[in-house]
């Protein structure tokens, strides 16, 4: 990432916050591959196989790594890091507010998911506040 912090406000929160929930993407693939050599597959086999297993960690994967991408984008004040990031936080605050709000999970884990909740959400209010169109929209002239 460039040394000078963008223009807008926005973007000083946006960028770092999808940096951080990337990473924490990439840290859970990581985990589920632990998990998967050291457990192995677990649960219904119709949807606990190697198979779902792999496209669950490529998946999760993915989202990490778009999301620091995206981010550093976001940093520069590229017009294109926008989309994919407003795309992937509707996302992750809808999984991140149902698992917020099912009774079945422990406490700690709703508490995580909804500060997940949380920080999507503003990482998409801070995307599109004022400031942050017009630094995208100076840096198009």
């Amino acid at each position: 990432m460039p040394k000078s912090p963008p223009s807008a406000r926005g973007l000083l929160v946006a960028a770092p916050a999808a940096a951080v929930q990337g990473l924490v993407a990439a840290a859970y693939a990581v985990f589920l591959i632990e998990e998967a050599i050291r457990v192995g597959a677990t649960g219904p086999a119709d949807v606990s196989n190697g198979a779902a297993e792999t496209v669950l960690i490529v998946i999760i994967g993915l989202i990490g790594a778009a999301l620091v991408w995206c981010s550093i984008g976001l940093w520069r004040e590229r017009r294109w890091a926008r989309a994919p990031v407003v795309l992937l936080e509707i996302i992750i605050g809808i999984v991140s507010f149902n698992a917020m709000i099912n009774p079945g999970y422990p406490s700690w884990i709703r508490v995580v998911f909804g500060a997940l909740c949380v920080m999507a959400v503003g990482t998409l209010v801070s995307l599109f506040l004022p400031s942050t169109t017009a630094a995208f929209n100076d840096k198009e002239a």
